[in-house]
């Protein structure tokens, strides 16, 4: 598979995930992966109908399904970051 067919794999698989969770509808509009020039990289993912209630109510099941979505990209977990909020692991 390429990273291109990874990625739109776990975005799909992810997105259903939140989906059954959460009972509504969410969409995963976007999914990058990025390289920073200082050595940093990760995966961005662009969401649409998640609430800040969900987040709070469902934090544990929504990082470890984050967690598991870079991971399966072979990309190292190091923090969650929610803009405007963000988790402190």
């Amino acid at each position: 598979m390429t990273i291109i067919q990874d990625m739109l794999k776990a975005r799909g698989a992810l997105e259903n995930k939140l989906r059954e969770l959460l009972g509504i509808p969410v969409f995963l509009i976007e999914m990058d992966a990025f390289a920073l020039p200082c050595g940093c990289g990760g995966v961005t993912i662009n969401t649409r109908g998640l609430q800040m209630d969900d987040l709070e109510v469902f934090e544990e099941h929504i990082l470890k399904y984050f967690t598991e979505t870079v991971t399966s990209l072979e990309i190292d977990p190091l923090f969650p970051f929610c803009p405007p909020y963000s988790w402190n692991c």
